[in-house]
């Protein structure tokens, strides 16, 4: 097992991976700085022993942008394999768990969701995307909410509207 270490280092010090496979919109990068100078520096950056990047590209990045000369890297305890390195660079970006809507939709207004980061299409799915039938067209109820489902798993949940959302 690997053991990692938090170690402060000189952003100019981290050699970024030059295959890396991640990229970023410059959309999404502006929202990556904004949430770093709001919420400060606290999603770790990983590397080698010898500095070279395995996750957090954007971070340093968007950190150099913002001018920090040196920031906390987790480096593991050992020279790692090739193929430890690859699985890592895969690893670090994969979302491992999914979002529970039913918590989403009873605890958390869309718009709210959105400015906290969350992509809209992951929460309202595909405008083309006709909406369920057990949405209830004609009932009392359109007016105050509407049902969408997840374009990753499908789920459906309801989104209260504005008027509804004033009710609470």
């Amino acid at each position: 097992m690997i053991k990692w270490t938090e170690k402060t280092v000189k952003v100019s010090a981290l050699r970024p991976f030059e295959r890396n496979p991640r990229k970023i919109s410059e959309t999404d990068f502006e929202r990556l700085k904004k949430s770093l100078q709001e919420n400060g520096y606290h999603q770790r950056i990983i590397a080698t022993i010898d500095l070279r990047v395995i996750g957090g590209h954007q971070r340093i990045r968007a950190l150099k942008e913002l001018g920090y000369r040196e920031v906390q890297v987790l480096v593991p305890d050992k020279t790692l394999s090739d193929a430890q390195f690859r699985k890592l660079l895969i690893q670090d970006n994969l979302p491992f768990g999914s979002w529970d809507f039913d918590i989403l939709s009873a605890d958390f207004e869309v718009e709210e969701l959105v400015a906290f980061g969350m992509p809209e299409s992951l929460l309202i799915g595909d405008e083309d995307e006709p909406e369920s039938a057990e949405a209830g067209v004609g009932d009392a109820e359109d007016d105050d909410a509407r049902i969408v489902h997840c374009p990753k798993c499908k789920h459906e949940f309801s989104i209260l509207t504005e008027k509804k959302a004033k009710k609470r």
